[in-house]
């Protein structure tokens, strides 16, 4: 027997691929363990998106390298900083035992196999079926619909990572979903580099939209979450589907990156600042009761201050419910990074500073305007002060805020998974409190 422990950095969809990587091991014969201390084997997922994950996940394999060096470990790092880095990592850092990209990282057990030679392995009666094991907690999971990228963003290096744009087949996605739900899954996040895409690279093609229809036919999924949508990619008849849909949540996540039409252009994104307006305008016409995730680069080649202005204005007109705001990374191998007119680091960091005060106002008053409102949550558990953690159907897991319950039944507590109705007494920066007002919120 041969023991592996995993360890995962990165976004949602590295989770998932985490979750195949054990699914493939376990069909080989391995012994999986949440005990790292109990494992001959340490595997560490990275990310290699842009630099800060890049520096974070170089910080781990160092300290794991000593962890497992201690212990006497095989060490192996599999990913996305592997992909990118191999060679260099793979000098620099001479106490790791494997090396394994995104795209090789089906030949773990292999490796793993080959440097135990006197272990025997069983393999299971069955093959591997991806999307058995979920590492999320047991009421919500990620299904990753598709892999890769046929955008061709200057700023990003998933392409080149990833790969082109290849959709998982939708009997797969549905037994993925179903499975789930037998597990008592009932929230399913889909997730890929752009979902709005989903299908059109099958054979027939088919759309995200009919995927949707399938997964809203499962017993026991509550809610169906969309993660990361590309704008260009966002039809009439997907906006028609979520509006009336008592299962996909009104929450769009939908990155726009910017704001300025000449921003875009550099950007090579296909939006403009007319389009993003009429986009904007028809989901919030289509779905009154939407929040709208997005997403912000600050900081550009070439953003003059009459972008960024054109930028925080564009936020101060839609009010985004959700944001996150990045500073430019320049990385290697993007056109981006050969762009002229480089912003000095110090100009970016303002300017992200400056977008986020303007979305914490924003923030302030759209949580104020919640007080008093019943609204449906899902529970997701209890804080160290034993307070009820829940989220509503604009909050996605371990993304968005929290809606808080201090006063219960502590005889009868609520189970991770169950679905309350709350009314809110009270808003803070981004989180909200609630009371309970019906147990029953099926």
């Amino acid at each position: 027997m041969i023991t592996v422990a995993f360890s995962t950095l990165g976004c949602p969809k590295n989770l998932v691929d985490t979750e195949n990587m054990i699914d493939r091991l376990r069909a080989e014969g391995f012994s999986i363990t949440e005990h790292t201390e109990h494992a001959d084997v340490l595997v560490l997922n990275t990310c290699g998106f842009i630099n800060k994950a890049q520096e974070e996940s170089v910080q781990v394999i160092m300290d794991y390298s000593a962890f497992t060096r201690r212990n006497k470990m095989v060490f192996a790092v599999v990913g996305c900083l592997v992909e990118r880095f191999r060679e260099p990592l793979s000098e620099q850092l001479s106490d790791v035992d494997i090396w394994l990209g995104v795209s090789d990282s089906h030949q773990l057990g292999e490796k793993i196999k080959s440097l135990f030679p006197d272990r025997v392995l069983k393999p299971a009666a069955h093959p591997a079926v991806m999307g058995e094991t979920k590492l999320t907690p047991p009421h919500y999971a990620y299904i990753k619909i598709a892999d890769g990228c046929n955008h061709k963003c200057s700023f990003c290096v998933i392409p080149s990572i990833r790969g082109s744009y290849r959709s998982i087949p939708p009997a797969d996605v549905i037994s993925d979903a179903t499975q789930a739900a037998k597990n008592g899954v009932k929230e399913i996040c889909l997730v890929a580099q752009d979902i709005s895409s989903y299908g059109k690279d099958l054979s027939p093609s088919v759309s995200l939209t009919s995927l949707l229809k399938e997964l809203e036919k499962i017993d026991g999924i509550e809610w169906i979450r969309l993660l990361y949508l590309y704008p260009v990619n966002v039809t009439d008849e997907l906006i028609e589907l979520i509006a009336v849909s008592p299962k996909i949540c009104k929450y769009i996540d939908i990155p726009l990156q910017h704001l300025s039409t000449s921003v875009l252009r550099n950007m090579h994104r296909p939006e403009n600042a007319q389009s993003i307006d009429t986009l904007l305008k028809k989901i919030r016409t289509a779905i009154p009761d939407v929040f709208i995730r997005t997403s912000f680069i600050v900081g550009f080649p070439g953003e003059s201050p009459e972008d960024f202005t054109c930028l925080k204005s564009g936020l101060q007109k839609y009010k985004f419910e959700r944001l996150g705001v990045f500073t430019f990374s320049p990385e290697d191998g993007t056109h981006a990074k050969t762009l002229p007119d480089h912003i000095p680091p110090k100009t970016a960091e303002k300017r992200y500073a400056e977008l986020m005060r303007e979305q914490n106002r924003i923030i302030k008053t759209l949580n104020a305007s919640l007080v008093g409102k019943k609204l449906r949550v899902i529970v997701d558990g209890f804080a160290e002060d034993d307070s009820i953690v829940c989220r509503t159907q604009w909050d996605a897991p371990e993304i968005d805020g929290a809606l808080l319950i201090s006063s219960y039944n502590t005889s009868t507590p609520p189970r991770p998974g169950d679905f309350l109705h709350v009314r809110v007494t009270s808003a803070k920066e981004y989180d909200l409190e609630g009371i309970i007002v019906d147990e029953s919120a099926k």
